[in-house]
């Protein structure tokens, strides 16, 4: 436990009641003293992009590179589970959630990441332990985190794959490549005020009603820390091919360059775009001011490759200040207001007074009329001319 020091005298000295809970007796797993030869592996949800993933520590063990040198962004390394905090399961690579326990062999990569309501976590020098940042496996280590997070997992390495080279295999070696001459299909962003704003599920429930309605929609997440709880979303609602940036061989795009961010997004599209969908449904992560979320939709305009967005809002008073940016900062036309905002009737009733913008809660982004909004919307923009729209059924 961390205590705060009061200042006294020019020196620091813990409060009276600061040690008062140390000597409370609770019981406790223990690590254990060695790791069995056919323990199983667990292969972090953002390896998916892997081959050749093998089941336990004696098949793993001969592949690995001493971890004696700085990890690099996107570099695998094997890891044992030494102390369980906020993470105490993890997605594995097959897509099931598994719980993970002291002692346990983890294969993930490193990541960056930018959480405002979690954790900031970076890549770092070389260090005996890192810490586990998100539910797919990403490591790093903690700077900074909100107030409510508990502390991390901590992992100690056990090495890094060999690439067969004797260098460590990193993720971005199994992306998928550039597709192109892939067809110009309608698309929609899906961007947030902040972080938990609904994006996601703003973003599934419009997957939901247009799918109703018989458009063949794909949908993505350009940017974001590795989960595959966010596309496994947008694919039970109905998308027929989803992707995000872990496709790439990113685990992260906190930091990317905006080279980087470009060569994800585009080939996200690219392979979207591939099978002649009706409309792509893109989520960004994070909120509209956040360093990688500006970046990238700027660029998008710039390219002419994006044709509308709507706006997920955590809070009512938000919503002018948000718009704006959209609409004149970045120059993406606005096709509505949805989000944690509109869960009740009364904020929806107050976003109806605050914006010209339709404002539509979760029910009517799920119903196949909005269908015909968005067919309205699309048609409208002059860009979309070239475009051959499906027909609603």
């Amino acid at each position: 436990m961390k205590y705060p020091q009061h200042r006294i005298m020019d020196t620091f000295e813990l409060p009276e009641w600061a040690g008062l809970n140390r000597n409370i007796y609770r019981p406790e797993s223990l690590i254990p003293s060695q790791t069995q030869q056919w323990a199983s592996v667990k292969w972090g949800g953002i390896t998916h992009v892997m081959p050749n993933r093998v089941s336990h520590w004696c098949e793993l063990q001969p592949m690995l590179l001493q971890a004696n040198r700085d990890p690099r962004s996107n570099d695998v390394m094997v890891g044992r589970v030494v102390d369980l905090g906020r993470h105490t399961s993890i997605e594995l690579s097959c897509g099931r959630k598994a719980e993970i326990y002291l002692g346990d062999i983890l294969v993930g990569a490193f990541g960056n990441r930018y959480a405002t309501n979690q954790y900031e976590g970076v890549v770092p020098s070389q260090l005996q332990h890192y810490h586990v940042l998100s539910q797919g496996a990403v490591f790093g280590q903690v700077i900074s985190a909100c107030g409510s997070m508990s502390d991390p997992t901590v992992i100690e390495p056990l090495g890094y794959i060999n690439d067969g080279n004797g260098q460590p295999l990193n993720l971005t070696q199994f992306g998928i490549t550039p597709c192109p001459n892939s067809r110009r299909i309608p698309t929609l962003l899906v961007l947030g005020s902040s972080m938990d704003a609904g994006k996601t599920t703003t973003a599934a429930a419009l997957v939901r009603g247009l799918s109703l309605a018989g458009w063949r929609v794909h949908a993505g997440k350009l940017t974001g820390t590795g989960c595959a709880k966010d596309i496994n979303k947008m694919r039970d609602a109905g998308a027929q091919k989803v992707l995000d940036f872990t496709s790439c061989g990113y685990v992260s795009t906190a930091s990317t360059t905006i080279d980087e961010l470009d060569s994800i997004s585009s080939r996200l599209i690219d392979h979207l775009s591939i099978g002649s969908p009706d409309v792509l449904v893109l989520e960004i992560a994070d909120g509209i001011i956040q360093t990688e979320t500006d970046k990238l939709a700027r660029k998008l305009v710039a390219e002419k490759k994006v044709d509308g967005a709507i706006l997920a809002i955590h809070d009512v008073l938000s919503v002018r200040m948000a718009s704006k940016l959209i609409e004149q900062d970045f120059g993406i036309p606005l096709f509505g207001i949805s989000g944690v905002s509109t869960r009740s009737p009364l904020s929806s009733m107050e976003l109806r007074r605050l914006t010209t913008h339709a404002v539509y809660d979760l029910p009517a982004l799920s119903d196949p009329t909005i269908a015909m909004a968005l067919e309205d919307f699309l048609a409208s923009n002059a860009s979309l001319s070239v475009h051959k729209r499906a027909i609603v059924a």
